[in-house]
C-alpha cells in the first residue's frame, strides 16, 4: 500500500490518503505513518481517507493486525476515517473499531469529512 499526505491538512489535523492492497503489514506500516506525521505536525488526530484501499482484511486477520495497528499510532492520537471502501463489510469494520478500543485506541469512522474533524477536536 502506498501511504502519502494530502497537500492540505483540514482545520489543522492531517489529511492521510493510502492507495493500494491493504495487508496486516501495510496496516501496521499505516500506523507509523500516522504517529509521524501527527508528531511532525503537532497533531492530536489524523483523518484517513480509504476510498482508494484495495482489498479488505479477514476477521481473523484484523484480529491480529489491530492491536499492531494501535501499538504503532499511540494511544493520545484520534484516527477518523472517511470513505471506506465498499468491499468493506460494515460488521467487520465495526469489529475492528471494537478491537481499537479494546486495545485503548482512538478509532472511528464517519461519512462525511466535516463529522470527521468535529469529532477530532472534541477532547
Amino acid at each position: 500500500m502506498q501511504i502519502s499526505l494530502a497537500e492540505k491538512t483540514v482545520e489543522g489535523f492531517p489529511l492521510v490518503v493510502p492507495t493500494g492492497p491493504i495487508s496486516a503489514d501495510s496496516l501496521v506500516e499505516l500506523g507509523q505513518f500516522i504517529r509521524e506525521t501527527c508528531t511532525e505536525h503537532e497533531a492530536a488526530g489524523v483523518v484517513i481517507d480509504c476510498q482508494s484501499i484495495e482489498g479488505a482484511l479477514s476477521p481473523a486477520v484484523i484480529h491480529s493486525a489491530t492491536p499492531a495497528f494501535i501499538q504503532e499510532v499511540g494511544r493520545s492520537i484520534k484516527v477518523a476515517y472517511i470513505n471506506p471502501p465498499p468491499q468493506w463489510p460494515p460488521t467487520v469494520d465495526q469489529f475492528s473499531r471494537n478491537l481499537a478500543y479494546n486495545r485503548g485506541g482512538l478509532l472511528e469512522m464517519f461519512d462525511s469529512l466535516a463529522d470527521a474533524v468535529q469529532w477530532l477536536r472534541q477532547t
